[in-house]
């Protein structure tokens, strides 16, 4: 807020939601000194898994999301602290207790 970083004033948090990260994969591969120095590209072979957004990669038909925060494991509660002025805050859903 003051001194040029963070969001651009109050309330900012606005925007495209940032998509989910795969968990990274650790691979051992064996290479020289020389070929590190030199830069070697090296063809690796993996499976990617991507988890549904209906479930959350639990599977099935019937999945049950949270009605409280609707499957995004934190709310936000708006207080009236007197007129025209409110209190915003996010937190973990205490319906699901995610």
């Amino acid at each position: 807020m003051f001194g040029g970083g963070g969001r651009g004033g109050m309330g900012g948090g606005g925007g495209k939601p940032k998509a989910r990260k795969a968990k990274p994969k650790l691979r051992e591969v064996k290479v020289t000194l020389e070929d590190a120095y030199k830069g070697k590209m090296i063809k690796l072979d993996h499976k990617r898994y991507r988890l549904c957004d209906a479930c959350d990669g639990k599977g099935g038909k019937n999945v049950k999301v949270c009605t409280e925060c609707k499957g995004k494991k934190m709310v936000t509660k708006m207080v009236q602290l007197g007129p025209c002025m409110y209190s915003q805050s996010t937190q973990p859903c205490g319906t699901c207790k995610a």
